[in-house]
C-alpha cells in the first residue's frame, strides 16, 4: 500500500506502509450472510489504522521518519538538523544513488543506459556495487570502468550479497565480525578492479542495527546512506549512531530522502516513476532543511519483462535531473566527503 502524505500549502510527501499483511488478515473470508457485518466493522477498523500510520507518517518537518521512530521534539529536531552530518551544508547539493548495481542481476542494460544519460549530461552519479551476489564476484562489470576513470561516477558498497536485511544481524543470524570481514574484503576486490577505493556504503533494504552500524563504521567507511524513512529504525534496540561525534571512526550519515521509482506493494518491488510534482516538493523540502538531498535509483524499475529498458522513464529520470541542476549541485558521496566534509 502506498500512501501519498499531502501538506497544500508546503508540499507532497509520499510514504510506503508496508500493509499488505495487515489488510489481507483483516479482509479476506467470504462477503456473505452474518460477514457482510463483519466486513464493515473490520473495513472501519482498518480505516481507523490507516489514519493512525498517517499520524505517525505526518511529522511537521515533511520527511518520514517510519514506523519505528523513536525520537520526538526536541530530540528530534537534533537529530536531524545536527546528528546526521554534524550540522547544515551550504550550496544545496544532490546525490543521485543507483543502487543494486551487480553482475548477477538482470537489470545491467538499464544500469548502462543510465549511466549514458548522466554521461550525456555531464552529471555525476554515485553506484552502489554489491561485490558478491549469488555466489560470484558480482562487482566485475566492465562497462563501469570508463565511467570510473572518467570521474563521473563515485563507488559505493551495497552490501555484500544482499541477502534480505543482511546488515540487520537479529534478522540475518549474521555476526558483525561476518558483516565486518564481508566488507572488508569487498573493499580491497573493488579497490583493486576499479582502481579506486569506495568510501561509502549505501544500506541494502536500507535497514540494520548496532552490529550492521558498526561493521560499516569499522571497515574503514566515511559515509553511510539509508533512508530517511528507515532512520531511525533498528530491529531491536535503538542504535547508538556516534555519527561525526567519535573522532576516530566518526560516520557522516547521509540518509536518501526519496526514490525516483515507485514501490508497488502488490508485486515487492519497484515498478513505475514517482510523479515529477513530488519529486521536486521532496528535494526542495530537503534542501530547505539540510542542504543536501539523496536520491535513490533502482534499476530494475527501468527494465520491462522482455529484456529491454523503459525509454519512456529514462527520459522522466533526464527531467528529474534536469531539474535538480536547476536547483541545487549534484555530486557523489565521494566529491562531498573530500571537498565539503572530510
Amino acid at each position: 500500500m502506498v500512501i501519498y502524505i499531502h501538506r497544500s500549502n508546503k508540499y507532497e510527501v509520499n510514504a510506503y506502509v508496508d500493509a499488505d499483511m495487515l489488510a489481507h488478515n483483516l479482509c479476506s473470508f467470504p462477503n456473505t450472510g452474518k460477514n457482510k457485518d463483519k466486513l464493515g466493522l473490520r473495513l472501519f477498523i482498518l480505516l481507523a489504522l490507516a489514519l493512525q500510520i498517517l499520524n505517525v507518517f505526518a511529522t511537521d518537518d515533511g520527511i518520514n521518519y517510519g514506523s519505528q521512530n523513536r525520537l520526538d521534539g526536541d530530540d528530534r529536531n537534533r537529530y536531524v538538523n545536527d546528528d546526521l552530518i554534524g550540522g547544515r551544508l551550504e550550496g544545496n547539493k544532490v546525490i543521485f544513488r543507483l543502487d543494486d548495481v551487480s553482475a548477477a542481476r538482470s537489470s545491467l542494460p538499464a544500469v548502462q543506459e543510465i549511466l549514458d544519460l548522466f554521461d550525456k549530461s555531464g552529471t555525476p552519479l554515485d553506484v552502489g556495487i554489491i561485490p558478491h551476489e549469488m555466489g560470484q564476484d558480482s562487482y566485475m562489470i566492465p562497462f563501469i570502468k570508463p565511467y570510473v576513470q572518467e570521474g563521473l561516477i563515485g563507488l559505493s558498497i551495497h552490501g555484500y550479497d544482499h541477502k534480505i536485511n543482511e546488515f540487520d544481524a537479529s534478522y540475518s543470524n549474521r555476526t558483525e565480525k561476518e558483516l565486518s570481514d564481508g566488507l572488508n574484503a569487498s573493499v580491497i576486490f573493488i579497490e583493486k578492479y576499479f582502481g579506486k577505493r569506495p568510501i561509502s556504503f549505501s544500506v541494502p533494504y536500507d535497514v540494520f542495527d548496532e552490529a550492521g552500524f558498526n561493521a560499516v563504521r569499522d571497515s574503514g567507511m566515511k559515509i553511510f546512506s539509508s533512508q530517511k524513512m528507515s532512520e531511525p529504525r533498528p530491529s531491536v534496540e535503538p542504535v547508538d549512531y556516534l555519527g561525526v561525534s567519535d573522532p576516530i571512526r566518526g560516520l557522516y550519515r547521509l540518509p536518501a530522502v526519496i526514490s525516483v521509482n515507485l514501490w508497488d506493494s502488490n508485486s515487492r518491488s519497484y515498478d513505475g516513476m514517482l510523479p515529477i510534482s513530488v519529486f521536486t516538493n521532496n528535494i526542495n523540502v530537503a534542501f530547505n532543511d539540510w542542504g543536501f538531498a539523496v536520491v535513490t535509483i533502482e534499476p530494475q524499475s527501468f527494465m520491462n519483462d522482455d529484456g529491454s529498458v523503459k525509454k519512456d522513464q529514462i527520459e522522466i529520470l533526464g527531467e528529474m535531473i534536469k531539474i535538480s541542476k536547476e536547483r541545487g549541485k549534484p555530486t557523489t558521496f565521494e566529491e562531498l566527503y573530500w571537498n565539503d566534509l572530510g
